[in-house]
């Protein structure tokens, strides 16, 4: 919406302050953008650490999303309701339905400056901490080192002295072993001379033997003696060894402390110093955005006070897209309108193109057969050698299917029931026979011609039932009436004479008729086409027919 302001009233007011309301206004747009600017910080930062552990492929740019969105909401806001809250109060806009709009714009105001001061005093901090360098530290990793290559100079020292005390001590046991195993096979091979001697002249030198054997053992415990003690003094050296090792090992690890307690406490001095420069440089970055929002409020106040004082008022040019829906309202309108439309127009062509309900099926038949006695038929002969297999199946004899009482027969509508069972019997013969086989088609062709021959009471090989057969065709085709509606005749055994009396009017040409059943309403089914074609105006198809028929 477009608005503009009207001149001044108080030109004497209004040339005082002239010249500064311009920078009031610089400041106060320059005071959202430092508050801006510590608010996309602190924003992007709580965002980004509340997505990177649970979401880090998209925690970038949803930060950078939301953070954006964030404080345009908070300083777009300020942009508006601080001037609405800065009128309120100069032209005390607190009556009537005014103070219920001044009560929204104070609180909305008010919580975003809270927001706004907030963000920006806290987040100072955590962004100073965010771009801060880290502390220069040192890293205890030349005292590892160096404590280390001592170790391993130790212990290799003590390694090669172990080896050389138990490889001086070997070769002190080995000549020891040596010259008292030499010093006892000598006494030994004297004793065996004495004993050979005693062999030789038959004399007893027992003393001599037991001198000798004295002698062996006396080496012996001085050669093991020796060995015993050369063990205890290697023992005692290798302990030795072994604590000065330890020692060594001690002095280098006390050493390795000094230096690590060293390194720590500089880097704690760093950190320290480091801490404390973060600390001031946020605190006065946060003072500073508090000092800018306090800047842009006295803008914003300032810069009302001037045009109150100065006659000075804001009118809005309202046009006609204010007093309209939405753009996105009237697209939805349309895209629902056009879709209403086409979905509409369509449903109407296909209802108009949809036809009449059909008339109601009838019902099915029920044959009533209490007191019709069993026919019997007699089985046919084997076909001869000139009939093929299908005909012998498909095949009725004529004269087989025979109807007791024929002498009785005539013609009465109240067989109407045994009429449709004929008709029906006939017209799916012929449709068989249209789908079947040269061979089939005819051996259902002679079986029609034996119902038809007990329909009319004549045999089935007679001209009249030839011809009834062929009508009967033609009807199928769609050519002529129906032979049935011509030909109405009673079996004796079916003959129900309680539905004699059951007379009506036909629907069409109103004449009386005996009906068969109580929904018939027609005299024949020539009346029932006829009555069918003047309802709907239109002529009965063969398909109709065939679905009637069905």
């Amino acid at each position: 919406m477009k608005t503009f302001k009207t001149l001044p009233t108080n030109e004497e007011f209004f040339k005082k302050y002239a010249m500064l309301v311009p920078t009031l206004n610089i400041l106060g747009y320059l005071a959202q953008v430092v508050s801006a600017l510590t608010e996309i910080g602190v924003i992007f930062l709580l965002i980004f650490s509340s997505l990177a552990n649970f979401f880090p492929a998209v925690a970038f740019p949803v930060a950078v999303v939301g953070c954006v969105i964030g404080t345009a909401f908070i300083e777009v806001g300020l942009r508006k309701f601080t001037p609405y809250s800065v009128r309120a109060i100069l032209y005390n806009r607190f009556q009537g339905l005014d103070r219920i709009m001044s009560i929204f714009v104070l609180a909305a105001c008010l919580l975003l400056l809270g927001a706004s001061g907030f963000l920006s005093f806290k987040g100072s901090k955590t962004i100073i901490e965010a771009v801060a360098p880290p502390p220069a530290t040192i890293t205890t990793a030349s005292a590892d080192s160096t404590a280390s290559t001592a170790k391993a100079e130790t212990m290799e020292q003590y390694r090669a002295d172990s080896i050389g005390i138990a490889s001086r001590y070997e070769a002190q046991a080995h000549a020891l072993k040596t010259s008292g195993t030499s010093a006892i096979a000598a006494e030994k091979i004297e004793l065996r001379n004495i004993e050979a001697k005693e062999r030789a002249t038959g004399q007893l030198f027992g003393t001599q033997k037991r001198g000798a054997r004295k002698r062996i053992a006396d080496l012996e415990a001085n050669r093991d003696a020796q060995l015993a003690q050369l063990e205890a003094n290697k023992a005692a050296e290798l302990a030795n060894l072994t604590d000065e090792r330890k020692s060594a090992t001690q002095r280098i690890e006390a050493d390795h402390s000094a230096r690590k307690d060293s390194v720590t406490t500089y880097n704690n001095s760093a950190i320290q110093q480091t801490d404390n420069q973060v600390k001031t440089y946020g605190n006065g970055l946060a003072w500073f955005t508090v000092v800018c929002l306090i800047v842009f409020i006295l803008s914003v106040a300032l810069n009302e006070v001037h045009a109150k004082g100065s006659g000075i008022e804001e009118v809005p040019q309202p046009n006609q897209y204010q007093f309209t829906e939405s753009i996105t309202a009237e697209f939805l309108n349309a895209a629902s309108e056009r879709i209403n439309y086409n979905l509409r127009s369509s449903i109407r062509r296909w209802a108009d193109k949809t036809p009449e309900p059909l008339e109601p099926k009838m019902p099915a038949v029920l044959y009533d057969l209490a007191d019709t006695a069993l026919r019997r038929r007699k089985i046919a002969p084997p076909p001869t050698p000139n009939s093929t297999p299908t005909q012998a199946l498909f095949q009725i004899p004529p004269g087989l299917l025979t109807k007791r009482g024929s002498q009785n027969i005539a013609p009465n509508a109240g067989g109407q029931v045994e009429a449709d069972f004929y008709q029906n019997t006939v017209f799916s013969l012929i449709r068989q026979a249209e789908k079947a086989t040269p061979d089939a088609k005819k051996a259902l062709e002679l079986s029609a011609l034996d119902v038809i021959g007990m329909y009319l009471n004549k045999p089935a090989s007679s001209p009249e039932a030839n011809d009834f057969f062929q009508r009967c065709k033609a009807y199928h085709d769609g050519k002529g009436e129906n032979p049935f509606t011509l030909q109405r005749t009673i079996i004796h055994g079916f003959n129900k004479p309680e539905n004699a009396g059951n007379t009506r009017k036909c629907n069409h040409c109103e004449k009386p008729y005996i009906y068969g059943h109580h929904k018939q309403k027609y005299c024949t089914e020539a009346c029932r086409i006829a009555a069918f074609e003047a309802r709907k105006g239109k002529k009965l198809f063969k398909s109709d027919f065939k679905k009637h028929e069905a």
